[in-house]
């Protein structure tokens, strides 16, 4: 019910004009933030040569597992802004378009001035504002972070899988047992 109300408030503007710019920006953010948490899987096994070689005390192993956390972190440094940036002209843009969209049915009818006249509604201009820009911002936020938590955590689920089988068995145990607990 969510998801599917949701969709009913975003649909106009993924259905709109600027949509192919909005999907440009998506899918330039998920190529991003795709890369970024492809190399986390990646780094993982850095970190853990890294931790081995400090281990064992084998400081040629150590400082080449060094070397490589500071490439990750050299390059996914700018990827990560890169990708903050575009996020945040997508949302932006989509701000933009529900305010004049917005804008344009408030004025029809004089809706707006009826609004504005009544005392018992003070600042309705920003009230709109913000609840524009929050709708956008949300919106986006939650969707990416929902899509990355699947992402990563199946990731890490294939990460564990090639450690030890019955090691996902345990966790899914454990999640299981948390949740029913939880609930």
């Amino acid at each position: 019910l969510f998801w599917r109300r949701l969709w009913q408030l975003a649909k106009p503007y993924w259905g709109s004009d600027q949509k192919w710019v909005a999907l440009g920006l998506l899918t330039v953010s998920l190529l991003l933030s795709g890369a970024v948490k492809g190399a986390t899987v990646v780094f993982s096994y850095v970190s853990r040569d890294m931790m081995t070689a400090l281990a064992s005390k084998n400081a040629p192993e150590f400082f080449h597992a060094g070397l490589l956390v500071l490439l990750y972190n050299v390059v996914a440094a700018p990827i990560i802004a890169v990708d903050g940036y575009v996020v945040g002209k997508l949302m932006i843009q989509w701000r933009q378009w529900l305010t004049e969209q917005f804008l344009a049915r408030s004025f029809h009818d004089r809706a707006f001035y009826r609004i504005s006249s009544d005392p018992g509604v003070d600042n309705p201009d920003q009230r709109i504002s913000e609840d524009l820009n929050a709708f956008a911002g949300f919106t986006v936020s939650f969707v990416l972070q929902v899509l990355w938590g699947f992402v990563t955590g199946a990731s890490f689920l294939v990460v564990l899988w090639l450690i030890s089988p019955s090691l996902v068995g345990v966790l899914v145990a454990c999640v299981a047992m948390g949740s029913v607990l939880t609930i």
